[in-house]
């Protein structure tokens, strides 16, 4: 592909593995969210998956220094 050049449509798009499902939001819980993903550098769906992630773990943690 040429500098510049449009990319196709399937150049574009990454295959992933992962299930997908649709998700309703809040207008405000959209929008904080895509302020969010635009100021970690990451898309939408990067965004949700780091902050559950980080609330997973949190939880996991306090389920071991509960002794569960």
């Amino acid at each position: 592909m040429l500098c510049g050049s449009p990319m196709n449509h399937r150049e574009k798009h990454v295959k992933h593995t992962h299930p997908q499902f649709k998700l309703r939001l809040l207008p405000e819980v959209k929008l904080w969210l895509e302020e969010a993903a635009e100021k970690s550098h990451r898309s939408i769906s990067g965004q949700i998956n780091f902050l559950l992630t980080e609330c997973m773990e949190k939880e996991k943690e306090e389920n071991n220094s509960d002794g569960k």
